[in-house]
């Protein structure tokens, strides 16, 4: 998680792999994770393009697991944009799939992804409400 070179090595791997198989299911974790790594390197542009495919492969099959963490990366990848109406938008998205599967650690995420989001923007009131919640649900 810390490390964003090797995030990307294992993501490149993980994606070659799936593709070997051509497992949609793996193909979108890995797509959903070089977004993720290319996101941590500072290269938009390259994750935004494997967000999109892994989101259009996941929405194809309906495959709910995978959709609240790739739409949790656009927020941040929307954030780092500095589109924060749009980063808002795509973890509200993501909150109410977690809500409605129950996925708890996602929504503990997706939670404490707002709370930084309201923390940043001053309003200490909805950050601690969401900080909260993300306690409660990673509990």
């Amino acid at each position: 998680m810390s490390n964003a070179e090797e995030a990307l090595n294992y993501a490149r791997k993980s994606r070659e792999l799936a593709g070997a198989e051509h497992y949609e299911s793996e193909i979108i974790g890995a797509e959903w994770l070089l977004g993720a790594a290319y996101i941590m390197k500072g290269n938009l542009p390259e994750a935004e393009k494997h967000l999109t495919e892994a989101l259009t492969h996941d929405r194809k099959i309906n495959l709910a697991v995978f959709e609240p963490d790739i739409l949790l990366e656009f927020a941040k990848l929307r954030l780092t944009q500095n589109h924060k109406e749009e980063a808002s938008k795509y973890a509200e998205e993501a909150l109410l799939i977690a809500d409605r599967c129950e996925y708890r650690l996602k929504q503990a995420d997706i939670h404490n992804f707002i709370a930084e989001f309201y923390l940043n923007s001053g309003d200490l009131e909805k950050a601690k409400k969401h900080g909260k919640i993300a306690k409660e649900r990673a509990a």
